[in-house]
């Protein structure tokens, strides 16, 4: 028997997203992390990736920390930059966290906290409620991008996450349980998680920055910051076994956030180029309980039409299957290698179609009834968020 993998969970509040059942459910049955709700219960955490060791810069190195009275003047500094974000949805509504990157009302925040909204509001420290305009979303690492018509609010100043050691002070501020203007402060325990965005195309969001500051449902959005007040983070999620704070919050490296942001400002939303399939990852104990000819790779379950995928004649199967944790769609095409390189997991192909330009021809090995076969295709660009 297949058991379900466990999962972080999102932290807007209350619960903005209910489990993602999509083509992200169907690339990663087995082996990736779904999106859950806030107060399911989960098991100690196999998809999120843990770094061998920490570098040899990290180890050792502690952030000599703040006394409360420096906590007190950096909050007074920062806290009128935060804002909480609320948001109606078709299904009611929620809030998370958000603040101020620069002049003319410019708000960074998670997408998982406005995905689905039908109208979104941010809160100031000064109990002033504004409507927002998203100005653009990217899914694929979980950032969207706010105005407001407001030139008052000072923006924070963007840190390096690149430069963040293990045991350096971290500190939150956010609206957790929508209660504004709170601070927690401890260290940051880990560097190089992965998490899976929660897009349609089972991408992973790499570096992703850990720490023992309590993190709640209300502090997606919210800044993780530096004991000089820059932001090195998005409060993203938490790992839990009960649906509370147990030590371990998640936050996307403001690094990532930059580029995101600068697309959308110039774009409206992120150009990436686009393979066009879902699939599930192949482990050699799931490749031999489904009988297939090889014990690695990704068995195709969907195809885009118009993508690289379909141009190359890349199948998906016919014959779904009831398990445990959903459907499978077997007697589809597997993928072994783009160009000429393994993969193993769609993370993996999606890690390699990344790094490629759109427009690009590429090379798939695919392996269809026993035998390897070598198709291609043009990469396409990645369909932009609704």
């Amino acid at each position: 028997m297949v058991e379900k993998e466990p999962t972080p969970t999102r932290i807007s509040y209350p619960r903005l997203i209910p489990i993602i059942v999509s083509t992200a459910l169907l690339s990663s049955l087995f082996t990736a992390l779904l999106l859950t709700l806030i107060d399911s219960e989960i098991q100690p955490l196999a998809g999120l990736r843990l770094p061998s060791s920490p570098s040899s810069e990290a180890a050792g190195t502690q952030d000599p920390g703040m006394d409360p009275e420096d906590l007190a003047i950096l909050f007074d500094r920062i806290s009128p930059s935060v804002v909480r974000v609320s948001v109606i949805t078709a299904e009611g509504g929620g809030s998370g966290s958000g603040f101020v990157i620069r002049e003319g009302g410019l708000i960074l925040t998670n997408n998982h906290v406005v995905e689905n909204a039908v109208s979104v509001s941010v809160t100031l420290k000064d109990g002033t409620e504004l409507r927002a305009e998203v100005l653009g979303r990217d899914p694929s690492t979980d950032v969207a991008l706010l105005r407001i018509a407001t030139r008052s609010i000072p923006p924070v100043e963007l840190g390096d996450s690149d430069r963040v050691r293990i045991g350096q002070q971290a500190i939150v501020i956010g609206s957790p349980f929508g209660f504004d203007q709170s601070l927690t402060a401890g260290y940051i325990s880990a560097l190089g998680r992965t998490l899976r965005s929660g897009d349609d195309y089972g991408t992973e969001i790499d570096n992703v920055i850990q720490t023992d500051a309590a993190v709640n449902p209300g502090n997606s959005g919210g800044p993780l910051l530096n004991t000089e007040g820059e932001v090195i983070g998005i409060t993203t999620a938490i790992f839990s076994t009960g649906g509370g704070f147990q030590g371990i919050g998640l936050a996307v490296p403001i690094n990532t956030a930059r580029a995101v942001v600068d697309e959308i400002i110039d774009r409206g939303y992120v150009r990436r180029a686009f393979l066009g399939i879902a699939g599930l990852d192949l482990t050699p104990q799931l490749a031999k309980r489904l009988d297939l000819p090889v014990d690695k790779g990704i068995l195709v379950q969907l195809v885009h039409t118009g993508s690289a995928a379909a141009e190359a004649d890349i199948r998906a199967g016919d014959k779904e299957i009831e398990t445990p944790i959903g459907p499978i769609v077997l007697g589809g095409d597997v993928l072994l290698a783009i160009n000429g390189e393994s993969v193993s997991s769609m993370a993996e192909a999606n890690r390699l179609v990344q790094s490629l330009e759109i427009g690009e021809r590429i090379t798939l090995e695919i392996s269809r009834d026993g035998e390897r076969i070598i198709v291609t295709g043009t990469l396409g660009e990645q369909p932009r968020p609704d």
